[in-house]
């Protein structure tokens, strides 16, 4: 057995129909079956055939059939068979159907086509199959006059039965002797027969009575078939008949009956013993010496065995060996000892824990081979050799063994008188212990990198051992896969013992990244570029079959799993780097700046970076926020405070080079300064398309400040609270301690703040009297006015329960500045919060309170 290594291809899977390989010879009047079946499809398990036929006169025209899809399908020379049931569609499996005739005619000969209804969603692949059915004439003819017999009990029986064919084809006969008793209301009993490979099989009743040589079957020239008893028992009474089957080989090498054919019966009746032995009795006294060795049988039965003769009997197992392993063959050998003589052989089997021997083969004098009858258990017929290595030697072969052969085998040899007597016989024994495959087999898993990488490639081992590793046994190996998450195991791959590679229907990613190697017992499975979606648990499971299962299909004599195998995929570590250290930067007001932010270090490949800007002002208490960002793909986006387009035309970022990027910030003013920021973030592009975030670094802060003005605004921060029912108004003020230059300018802007909500802007009254609100459902709900040049006012109309929170503004100083002038903010200032709580709307009716502290409502008067 050579190591087989496989290759696998990436393919994709397509349909593929069979049907049973042509041609097919049946007889007329007879019924045929036609197999069929589809693979590699996709939608529904079961799947629709549709049978047609071409016939000879027309091989062009197609002939609809019968359907499992459409009732109508039918042609009308067909309709009415298929309605009256003589032609139907059996369903096998859900992928596999069977064409039933059961009454051929001539006119029923041509190609057949099966076609199956595509559910692919796009054609690719084959959808029909076809294959040839051949009418033949029925030449079968078996005969036997009928008669009725009376015989007494231990008389002879010799019926002679004549069975001929005339096919033009290779066809081989089977002729099988019955018994019928209660005028044919019992099923018939199986005498003996000799089958379609010239082996004689006694039926289950008579095995011991072939075995002795009780009963024969002769077959004299070329049609005419015996059956002999040579000792009738009263359970032979009944009508005796032959049964004649003609058999066919198909191309894909089984044999088929395509003729069968009944005799006329014969009717036996038995007598009890009496005369028939005192005669035979009588005749053996008066007759001369050479007489009573032809009928010595009768002296043996009455007198014992004094006096003919003893040999010895020697059994043993080649190689000496009586322990054999599952599926290995048994070969036992049975000398004897004595002088040369024509000698029989009859080998039988009492099996473990059972103590009635079970008759398994034999051999005649003549060489005619025996087998023992089917009793449900698996047949010994094709699975038995019988040799006869010299005139004393006998040798039986159990080609493929099972669990049930162990036991204790004995070789039975005999020898018959010149007239045919009772045989001579001599026994030996032996016990035999078949192994079983699965006690000795292990299968382990390993791995060298239970932690994987990702996109890395990593490697699992399935090691199988067993005490027969010397054998070379076919083997199968399957790798299972346990998604993270997934109670279930499903099949990655599967690399049978006759090389055939199947893939796993639910995880096709693997097909494309994954090759696997085999050898006697080692599997080894190589998945290129890992993914999180191979993150979880291996297993294999490893099959071994018999030397002989390449060649008829059998199952698996024993199988195991393996322990789990947890395999993770984990991201590479990122060496992301990023400058830390903090600076500080004064310029003048209306001037352009730069922030930058310096990648130190990076991961190998120069993976992709996405830079975000943040920004903490200086006159707010507010979070850091976010300027905008640009991500992996180089797509830019600005956050929620930075979206105007005055504020986009104010910040853009640049990628001056593969490790520095900068932060352009174009004429600064009084409420750019602040703190600024940048986050780095590290990413990997999975080969499934995905984006993977592998780590992140945060720079130093950079300080912006704007050099003295001599401008200075200073808000009122006196701290209040204000009441209001729900569905009232509210005025909320904000002041200037004092004005500054008369060419100064002011803008305000009003915020809103609630417990566990950021910082919300309202609404900004700019300065040149322009109002921006920050959402436009707002402008029916707030007004916002100046009622003095240092005097800001927010009124809230029909105040809401969630308007509750705190609420401040900011005050921004203007200036003209450069050439040609430009409005530029100088300086800002925020007031204190003032603490807005709405009361439930049934407390809008006002309480009169009187000194006695009674109160009553304005509609209790």
């Amino acid at each position: 057995h050579r190591g087989i290594f496989y290759v696998l291809k990436l393919c994709i899977g397509q349909r593929e129909v069979t049907v049973q390989k042509g041609p097919l010879f049946r007889a007329q009047g007879y019924p045929v079956s036609i197999g069929c079946k589809v693979t590699g499809h996709r939608g529904p398990s079961e799947q629709h055939f549709q049978w047609s036929i071409y016939l000879p006169s027309a091989p062009t025209q197609e002939v609809q059939i019968v359907s499992t899809k459409d009732a109508d399908f039918s042609y009308a020379m067909y309709a009415q068979r298929v309605r009256n049931g003589e032609i139907y569609v059996e369903r096998v499996q859900g992928n596999s159907v069977l064409l039933h005739i059961s009454e051929l005619q001539m006119k029923d000969a041509g190609e057949y086509e099966c076609h199956t209804p595509n559910t692919d969603g796009k054609y690719y692949g084959s959808y029909s199959a076809k294959t040839k059915l051949i009418v033949i004439p029925d030449t079968l003819s078996v005969t036997m006059s009928s008669q009725t017999l009376r015989k007494e009990e231990s008389e002879p029986l010799e019926l002679t039965c004549e069975a001929s064919k005339a096919t033009g084809q290779h066809t081989h006969l089977s002729v099988t002797w019955y018994l019928t008793q209660d005028g044919g209301r019992s099923p018939a009993t199986k005498i003996i027969s000799l089958s379609k490979d010239f082996m004689l099989i006694p039926g289950p009743l008579y095995t011991e009575r072939f075995a002795a040589g009780d009963v024969r079957f002769s077959k004299l020239g070329a049609t005419t078939f015996t059956l002999s008893i040579e000792r009738l028992q009263p359970s032979d009474q009944g009508q005796l008949f032959c049964e004649a089957v003609e058999w066919i080989q198909d191309p894909d090498e089984t044999w088929t009956f395509i003729t069968k054919k009944q005799t006329d019966q014969t009717t036996l009746r038995i007598q009890p013993a009496g005369n028939y032995l005192l005669r035979k009795f009588i005749d053996i006294i008066h007759c001369k010496k050479k007489d009573l060795i032809c009928d010595s049988w009768f002296l043996y039965t009455v007198f014992g065995p004094l006096g003919m003769g003893s040999r010895s009997v020697v059994m043993s197992t080649k190689n000496k060996q009586q322990a054999v392993w599952e599926g290995e063959a048994l070969i036992l050998l049975c000398k004897v000892g004595g002088p040369e003589s024509p000698l029989a052989v009859n080998w039988s089997h009492i099996p473990q824990d059972q103590t009635q021997p079970e008759f398994v083969a034999g051999m005649g004098q003549d060489g005619i081979v025996q087998l023992g009858a089917s009793d449900g258990r698996a047949s010994y017929h094709g699975n038995i050799r019988l040799e006869k290595v010299d005139w004393a030697t006998f040798r039986m072969e159990i080609t493929s063994t099972t669990l049930t052969d162990s036991g204790t085998y004995e070789c039975r040899v005999s020898q018959r008188t010149r007239n045919k007597a009772r045989d001579l016989s001599w026994t030996q024994k032996i016990s035999v212990a078949i192994k079983s495959l699965e006690s000795s087999l292990q299968v382990s898993l390993m791995s060298r990198q239970p932690q994987v990488k990702l996109a890395n490639t990593f490697d699992l081992s399935c090691i199988v051992r067993a005490g027969y590793s010397d054998l070379k046994l076919p083997l199968t190996v399957t790798w299972q896969f346990q998604p993270a998450g997934a109670q279930d195991f499903y099949q990655l791959i599967r690399i049978t013992h006759n090389g055939t590679i199947e893939w796993g229907d639910f995880l096709s990613q693997f097909q494309k990244k994954t090759k696997v190697s085999q050898s006697s017992f080692h599997s080894k499975l190589l998945i290129h570029d890992a993914t999180e979606e191979e993150t979880g648990v291996y297993r294999c499971k490893a099959e071994v079959y018999d030397r002989n299962s390449l060649h008829t299909n059998g199952p698996a004599r024993a199988s195991v799993i393996s322990h789990p195998l947890k395999i993770a995929i984990t991201l590479p570590e990122s060496k992301l780097e990023v400058n830390s250290s903090s600076q500080v930067q004064e310029i003048s007001i209306n001037s352009n700046t730069d922030i930058e932010c310096s990648i130190v270090s990076r991961s190998t490949g120069n993976l992709p970076l996405a830079i975000i800007w943040y920004f903490s002002p200086i006159s707010t208490s507010a979070s850091w926020l976010r300027i905008l960002e640009m991500d992996q793909t180089n797509v830019v986006k600005y956050g929620d405070e930075f979206h105007t387009p005055r504020r986009k035309q104010k910040f853009h970022t640049e990628k001056v080079s593969q490790d520095l990027f900068q932060l352009h910030i174009l004429n600064v003013e009084g409420s750019d300064q602040g703190k600024y920021h940048c986050a780095v973030e590290e990413w990997l592009l999975s080969t499934n398309g995905t984006w993977l975030k592998l780590g992140g670094k945060k720079s130093g802060l950079t300080e912006l400040k704007l050099k003295p003005t001599g401008s200075k605004v200073h808000v009122s921060k006196v701290y209040r609270t204000e009441n209001v029912t729900e569905q009232g108004e509210v005025t909320i003020h904000c002041s200037l301690e004092s004005l500054g230059s008369s060419a100064s300018l002011y803008s305000v802007m009003w915020y809103w703040n609630r417990e566990n909500s950021g910082n919300k802007l309202l609404v900004h009254l700019r300065h040149d009297g322009l109002l921006e609100y920050g959402e436009e459902g707002l402008r029916g709900h707030l007004h916002c006015y100046r009622t003095s040049p240092a005097d800001f006012v927010l009124q809230l109309r029909h105040v809401r329960m969630e308007d509750a929170g705190m609420y401040w503004c900011t005050v921004t100083e203007w200036q003209l500045h450069g050439h040609p002038s430009k409005w530029v903010n100088h300086a800002s200032d925020e007031s204190q919060r003032m603490v807005l709580t709405v009361l439930p709307s049934e407390y809008v009716a006002l309480l009169l309170c009187l000194p006695s502290q009674l109160c009553f409502t304005p509609s209790s008067g």
